[in-house]
């Protein structure tokens, strides 16, 4: 949709002038985009990470397309628990990222997002929407996940990690089910480490992760010229996948976009006035552009569908026994108690031994402690699905990973494309060269 209709108390419509971006815009932000029909299909399943640009790109297209779908939705990195349910078998390499798309066939789409955007694609014959009706869509959306992805993700991060109150509003407040949040917010000073490591959190992490975000949205704004959209007068892939990445460092929310936007986009943001005075300025800035605007607007006009504010996204229940157990109470106090106390122990036994100890007690308290954890393993989680995940997760530490048959079908494909002098365009490099 480009155009906006005006409900202002002069009774006019909008103005406009040449350019579709100058477009004054006095709408309520109601989206006029016909739900798909109702096919009455179950549910299917999307597992994700709540701020996950990749994961807000498939809640997006799942929505238009009109696909009802429960959100199992982790902190990170509690998802890979759920992941690598969904793994190919050892030796081959094991499953630890998001989005997995489990349809309502039990079919696994797994690789990438646009191997759910195919699925999504091969079954649109009821909807008007064709999401790869333009064949650079498919390129473009692949680049925005292969780059733009990461940089957003570590400015998101390193933002939201910046200020206590940011982190627990946007971090812990968020996550769906007490017990995901019980256990991130007690081992948060374990996991915070590792996510910033991960996610490439440092002063020059965080310098190159803007650049990035700069040359992207240099390309886009070139890109977009006068045209409504990316490709033309069409919406495709292309501008679903721009716009959730860029939507993690504009920071899209209801109070400065509107509820309409707050209550379709997928995960909350907090608002450019909470953020730090430099971060302020960037995103400021960024949302003076044409492409700034440009992914606004699509935020108003197509990321729900007329009637539809839920998405066709429901969640599993946070009252449910299995999301309840025992430890979670008091949001999660109990837990935080007896891991503390647990740890007090287990530093003052160690403590103890090598002080006051002889080599041989402490042989022996060795030997007695590793075989009662071996035992206790044995007889409670030995043959269970968790017994099979710590079996991928210490494979997964030994780095030894055989490819699968579609891994060497697409390598083959890649040596055969670099034989031909077909190489990939890259769009920061051109477009940095350019600048």
């Amino acid at each position: 949709m480009t155009g906006s209709t005006s409900n202002s108390t002069t009774g006019k419509a909008s103005r406009t002038n040449k350019n579709w971006d100058k477009i004054v815009d006095d709408s309520d932000g109601e989206c006029d985009i016909q739900a798909p029909p109702d096919l009455g299909l179950p549910k299917s399943k999307l597992i994700t990470i709540q701020w996950d640009p990749k994961c807000e790109e498939v809640r997006w297209a799942l929505t238009r397309h009109g696909i009802p779908y429960v959100e199992h939705a982790y902190p990170w990195p509690l998802h890979i628990w759920a992941t690598l349910e969904h793994s190919d078998n050892i030796p081959h390499k094991q499953q630890l990222h998001v989005p997995i798309f489990i349809n309502y066939k039990n079919e696994v789409y797994k690789r990438s997002t646009s191997d759910i955007f195919m699925y999504l694609y091969a079954h649109s014959f009821t909807i008007p929407l064709k999401i790869y009706s333009d064949p650079r869509a498919l390129t473009l959306q692949e680049q925005f996940s292969k780059t733009l992805s990461q940089a957003v993700s570590t400015i998101y991060l390193s933002t939201v990690l910046s200020s206590p109150h940011l982190t627990s509003q946007y971090l812990f407040a968020t996550i769906h089910l007490p017990s995901h949040k019980a256990l991130f917010q007690t081992f948060f000073p374990l996991i915070r480490p590792w996510l910033t490591q991960f996610h490439g959190i440092n002063v020059d992490g965080v310098k190159k992760a803007w650049d990035v975000v700069y040359a992207y949205f240099a390309f886009v704004e070139k890109e977009l010229g006068d045209k409504p959209y990316l490709l033309g007068k069409t919406f495709t892939a292309a501008d679903i996948s721009f716009c959730a990445h860029a939507a993690l460092v504009l920071f899209i929310n209801e109070q400065e976009d509107g509820d309409a936007v707050g209550e379709t986009i997928g995960f909350e943001m907090p608002s450019v006035k909470e953020l730090p005075k430099d971060v302020q300025e960037r995103v400021w800035k960024l949302r003076g552009t044409k492409a700034g605007r440009y992914v606004i607007r699509m935020y108003k006009k197509e990321r729900s569908v007329k009637g539809r504010k839920d998405g066709y996204r429901s969640f599993p229940s946070k009252y449910a026994k299995e999301n309840n157990p025992w430890w979670v109470q008091n949001n999660g106090a109990l837990l935080k108690r007896y891991w503390n106390t647990g740890l007090v122990l287990y530093v003052s036994i160690w403590i103890g031994m090598i002080w006051f100890a002889t080599w041989k007690i402490f042989a022996v308290f060795i030997f007695t402690l590793a075989s009662t954890l071996a035992a206790l393993y044995r007889y409670y989680l030995w043959g269970t699905q968790t017994h099979t995940k710590v079996c991928q997760l210490l494979f997964m530490a030994r780095g030894k990973f055989e490819p699968t048959e579609r891994d060497k079908v697409e390598e083959a494909q890649r040596e055969k494309d670099k034989a031909n002098g077909i190489i990939e365009e890259d769009i920061v490099a051109t477009t940095l060269k350019g600048m």
